[in-house]
């Protein structure tokens, strides 16, 4: 066997371009699970349900109002759109 021909040389760099490719995307796949447990931590229950408390203020006359975050304005859909639905 001649290790300098070009079937071997041919071999070897597709084996390589192959490696390179399944630790880019091992790399990627990481990166994003990643990202993706991050943000589903942002988002936990508790996380919002501690939101909503510092965003609540106690009037004089006890009442109550609600100033939520800006996030959550644009989520809650307005009573015109859920008639809509």
């Amino acid at each position: 066997m001649r290790f300098q021909s070009l079937r071997w040389r041919l071999m070897a760099a597709m084996l390589i371009v192959f490696g390179l490719g399944l630790g880019a995307s091992a790399i990627f796949s990481h990166i994003e699970a990643y990202n993706t447990l991050k943000e589903l931590r942002k988002r936990t229950l508790q996380d919002q349900a501690q939101e909503l408390l510092s965003a609540l203020r106690f009037g004089s006359n006890d009442s109550v109002e609600v100033t939520l975050p800006t996030e959550w304005s644009k989520r809650i859909p307005t009573f015109r759109q859920i008639i809509r639905v």
